[in-house]
């Protein structure tokens, strides 16, 4: 997944619509083999994605956990959603991002902040509770197209939601060192409402760590 990352900067610039194709030829199985570690570091198992009976064993996966590789100005990261739970409502600040769901259904709800009045804590909502799988192309969204906040929830009780995610430039790197915040609601949206109020909030989201072997 790093090289298919690697191949598709030109320029310094990511090309979602490279990654995307690329994307759309990923299975499951592509993931191959992880180690499985706890939040704290503990081994817990090795799972592997060649073999989808993995999938039926949905207590294995009691947290959401990620692998991520870093090159330069890209991050590459998959990462799986246990049944019935939801990443939060976070942001992606000047990150282009390009995402493809490998196995499961996600449900997102994306934003974008409010344009008329940047300084504001308002956001337009993008799309509301869009389904993804398998067999939807892999979608793009930042500071130019929008969507640059979401959530995304599986709610499937008894499957996990595994994505990849190519993230550029990444979290937490020299040189812009960008950092994600989380939010919440400031009230419950009513009526379709398509401006929200967000205000920032702090969860705690662990995650367990999945370290490929192949």
């Amino acid at each position: 997944m790093l090289e298919l990352a690697k191949l598709c900067l030109k320029e310094g610039r990511i090309r979602p619509q490279d990654i995307g194709r690329a994307l759309d030829g990923l299975q499951l199985k592509d993931l191959g083999r992880c180690h499985h570690y706890s939040v704290r570091g503990d081994w817990l198992q090795t799972l592997d994605f060649r073999d989808r009976s993995v999938l039926l064993h949905p207590g294995r996966f009691p947290r959401i956990a990620s692998a991520t590789y870093f090159e330069n100005r890209v991050a590459c990261c998959a990462f799986l959603l246990p049944p019935g739970s939801v990443l939060p409502l976070h942001d992606h600040p000047t990150q282009v991002v390009v995402q493809k769901v490998l196995c499961g259904t996600a449900t997102i709800t994306s934003y974008d902040w409010d344009r008329d009045d940047p300084r504001s804590s308002r956001a337009v909502v993008v799309d509301s509770k869009v389904k993804y799988g398998p067999d939807t192309p892999a979608s793009s969204f930042g500071p130019v197209n929008g969507g640059v906040l979401h959530e995304i929830r599986n709610d499937c009780q008894s499957e996990p939601l595994i994505f990849i995610d190519i993230i550029s430039p990444p979290y937490h790197k020299p040189p812009q060192f960008i950092s994600c915040t989380y939010y919440t609601l400031a009230r419950p949206r009513e009526n379709n409402a398509t401006v929200v109020e967000l205000d920032v909030a702090h969860p705690i989201v662990e995650m367990d760590t999945l370290l490929p072997l192949d």
